[in-house]
C-alpha cells in the first residue's frame, strides 16, 4: 500500500515539472519538446506502475 501511493506522488510531481515545462515552451523560454516528451513520460510510467498491480495473474490450480 505505501508503494503505490509513494509512486502515485512521485508521478504526480514528474507530471506537474512536466506541465510547468511544457508552459515554458510555449512561452519560448524553452524547446517545446522537452516539455512534451517529460509530460508524456511521466503520465505514461505513472499509469503504468499504478495499473501493473491491478493485472489478472491466472487460476493456481493445486495438483
Amino acid at each position: 500500500m505505501q508503494r503505490s501511493w509513494m509512486l502515485l506522488t512521485i508521478g504526480m510531481i514528474g507530471t506537474s515539472a512536466g506541465f510547468v515545462l511544457f508552459i515554458l515552451g510555449l512561452l519560448h523560454f524553452m524547446p517545446v519538446w522537452i516539455g512534451s516528451l517529460l509530460m508524456f513520460v511521466s503520465i505514461f510510467a505513472t499509469l503504468y506502475f499504478w495499473n501493473e498491480r491491478k493485472r489478472f495473474k491466472g487460476f493456481h490450480l493445486k495438483q
